[in-house]
């Protein structure tokens, strides 16, 4: 008995720890960007990249752009890290301004959203990963803000509470 449980102990060192995914590395200038709406956004990983645990992307704006004040998603919790810009974030009932550095992570199902003050750009993270294929899909169909991006959100589990 002792010989078998050393032989399974050795065989699963010897295998060496077990990843979910590769590393991600893209460096500055080699990331696959997009632009829906006109906008420039820059889609650091995938949820194939990750093993379905999260995915990265940079999402400019516009004064004026954003999702708005609330909106839900069901599947995923959602991290913002202001790189630029001034914005107007809703989280809850909570409203309140921020620029560079600000940070804000809401859970799925929690409304949330924002409006862009001043031109400027987030870091986004969505865990799990696959969100970012919604602004993939929104440039690959030319979509523009209203009743068909609407039904585009709602495929990826949005709603607007």
């Amino acid at each position: 008995m002792y010989k078998a449980l050393a032989l399974s102990l050795a065989a699963l060192v010897c295998a060496g720890p077990s990843f979910a995914f590769e590393p991600v590395i893209s460096m500055g200038g080699g990331h696959r960007t997009i632009h829906p709406a006109g906008a420039t956004d820059e889609i650091l990983a995938t949820r194939e990249q990750t093993g379905g645990q999260f995915s990265v992307v940079t999402l400019s704006s516009k004064a004026g752009d954003g999702p708005g004040p609330a909106i839900a998603h069901a599947n995923e919790a959602e991290v913002w890290y202001a790189l630029e810009g001034t914005f107007e974030f809703h989280v809850g009932s909570k409203v309140f301004e921020g620029g560079p550095g600000t940070f804000v992570a809401v859970d799925a199902g929690q409304p949330h959203g924002f409006i862009a003050k001043s031109d400027g750009r987030l870091l986004v993270i969505f865990t799990p990963g696959g969100y970012e294929h919604f602004f993939m899909d929104w440039e690959k169909q030319g979509l523009t803000p209203g009743p068909e991006l609407g039904k585009l959100e709602n495929s990826y589990g949005v709603t607007r509470p």
